[in-house]
């Protein structure tokens, strides 16, 4: 399971695909499962390796990461993704120059915190739902390996 809403009628949950015959090799699908009528709906299928899913407070967001490998340089990038719940539209909100991970939410659904190593090393970054420039939260000598958000949204850990 990766989410339920705030409400507890809505769950999200992935199916993961491995093939060694086409790269990429894991492939993810994604939906949203109404535990009152029991119907799923297909919210993106196999599209990269989708990690991090997390609703909104309010549930009408639903931020998640996409891994893309490029052969060429032998690595894969990781950017943050904001779906509209209700259109379906999608807006990628980091670019593919740098990791992004582990989206969490603000209480208040305005914020988005993640870790990026954008800097050089891993850390703990914040930016608008709405958009943004995100800046920088944490500044260690080493990688941040993970954080979370108190229910208030005014401190991480």
């Amino acid at each position: 399971m990766c989410g339920l809403s705030d409400d507890g009628t809505k769950m999200l949950y992935q199916v993961y695909e491995s093939r060694l015959e086409k790269r990429p090799t894991n492939i993810s699908s994604l939906y949203l499962l109404d535990l009152k009528s029991n119907e799923s709906k297909c919210l993106f299928e196999k599209e990269g390796f989708i990690g991090g899913v997390q609703l909104s407070p309010d549930g009408k967001r639903l931020v998640y990461t996409v891994t893309y490998y490029n052969l060429g340089e032998n690595r894969g990038v990781t950017a943050l993704y904001l779906r509209d719940m209700a259109s379906g539209e999608v807006r990628q909100l980091t670019d593919h120059t740098s990791n992004n991970t582990s989206p969490a939410w603000s209480a208040d659904g305005r914020t988005l915190y993640f870790l990026s190593d954008r800097s050089g090393t891993q850390q703990v970054w914040h930016m608008a739902a709405a958009g943004g420039e995100p800046r920088q939260v944490t500044a260690f000598d080493a990688d941040v390996e993970g954080f979370g958000v108190n229910k208030p949204g005014d401190a991480i850990w």
